[in-house]
Parts: structure tokens; C-alpha cells; sequence
């Protein structure tokens, strides 16, 4: 069963552009992973520097798979961009697409 994997991320006030240009990358390298369906990246309209980043997969075993192929120097741009710590949480589908 699909599931999303979302991550809140709030930027440094300073750092929205770039964290934009990261997420960006970021998703181009979670795209092709075994058992990816699809990445959303979001971004507040009254909160600029607010993230959410929507990776779906296959299932839950194919999310957990995916985390040992993401390049490390994407994820340190990441936390290096970011104000605080990620807010991470899965969901099962109830109504997909």
C-alpha cells in the first residue's frame, strides 16, 4: 500500500531561495529511487520560509530503502539552509490521485 512521507521544514528567513534551489535538488534525486511514485514539494503562501515536502512510495519498506541512496551533501545543504529541525510524519492513503 502507498504511503506519503512529509516533512515540515522551516527556513531561515535569509535562506528561502535557497532552500527552494535545495528541496529542488533534493526531489530530483528522490524521483528515481526504487519504489518512488512521486514527489511535492509546497510552499506557504503567507509563510515563505514554510516547507512541506511530500515524497510518495510503494510502501513503507521501499521509503525506508530510499533513505540510504540520498546523497549526504544534498541533506547537509539542507540543515545547513534550514531554522529548525525537520518535522517528519507518514500517511497511508485514504483517497489517492
Amino acid at each position: 500500500m502507498s504511503i506519503a512521507q512529509t516533512y515540515i521544514l522551516i527556513a531561515a528567513e535569509d535562506k528561502v531561495d535557497e532552500a527552494k534551489e535545495v528541496l529542488e535538488r533534493m526531489a530530483a534525486a528522490v524521483r528515481p529511487l526504487p519504489g518512488c511514485e512521486g514527489v511535492t514539494i509546497l510552499q506557504d503562501d503567507k509563510r515563505p520560509a514554510r516547507f512541506i515536502f511530500i515524497e510518495t512510495f510503494a510502501d513503507a519498506e521501499a521509503h525506508k530503502a530510499s533513505a540510504a541512496s540520498m546523497p549526504k551533501e544534498i541533506l547537509s545543504a539542507l540543515m545547513a539552509v534550514l531554522a529548525e529541525k525537520p518535522d517528519g510524519s507518514t500517511y497511508g492513503f485514504v483517497v489517492k490521485g
